[in-house]
């Protein structure tokens, strides 16, 4: 891997050797000397993958180079088309962390929150696709929407009913007032 010169630690891109994966961690030390360490890729991705996104969310490791170096739904492990994907290439411009909506790289509207991190060379990405994310809210907006029909359906009828019965007790009595005063 390639090592630059910073005052900071290095991290080289997931491997693959005799079947597990590693990646490494190169730490500066005294007179100008290194510390290499090797750490198991699926320790972290344990650490990393732990939460779910719901039912169809992800959490995605993606270097630089576009290639995603962890999935924790493990479908796109390895997968190096991101380069060409639009977001990816916005978070490569503007490495501040990030939160919103987006379209992900098949084009779904998708919403989620993603993070450099800088010494790793690492965009941490957990997204789910809108239609799960807000699920919940569309229910809530259409039950909100049923029971507004319901009270104005409810009020139409109320107010029938006043005018049809009430409002002729009234008219009777405004009636007779009148006839007692008239006489």
């Amino acid at each position: 891997p390639s090592v630059h010169q910073s005052p900071g630690s290095d991290t080289g891109s997931v491997y693959v050797r005799e079947g597990s994966s590693f990646f490494d961690l190169i730490f500066p030390i005294e007179n100008g000397a290194w510390l290499l360490v090797v750490i198991r890729w699926d320790s972290l991705k344990k650490l990393l993958f732990d939460q779910q996104v719901g039912k169809l969310g992800a959490i995605w490791v993606i270097d630089t180079n576009g290639i995603v170096a962890g999935d924790s739904r493990l479908e796109h492990q390895g997968m190096k088309t991101l380069p060409a994907w639009g977001y990816f290439q916005d978070r490569l411009k503007d490495r501040t962390s990030w939160q919103g909506e987006f379209k992900n790289h098949k084009g779904v509207p998708s919403v989620g929150a993603g993070q450099w991190i800088e010494t790793a060379g690492w965009f941490v990405l957990s997204a789910q696709p809108q239609s799960e994310a807000y699920a919940k809210i569309w229910e809530l907006r259409r039950k909100a929407f049923t029971w507004v029909v319901i009270s104005i359906i409810g009020m139409g009828i109320l107010a029938y009913f006043w005018v049809a019965h009430s409002s002729h007790t009234f008219v009777r009595l405004a009636n007779g007032v009148q006839s007692c005063a008239s006489r």
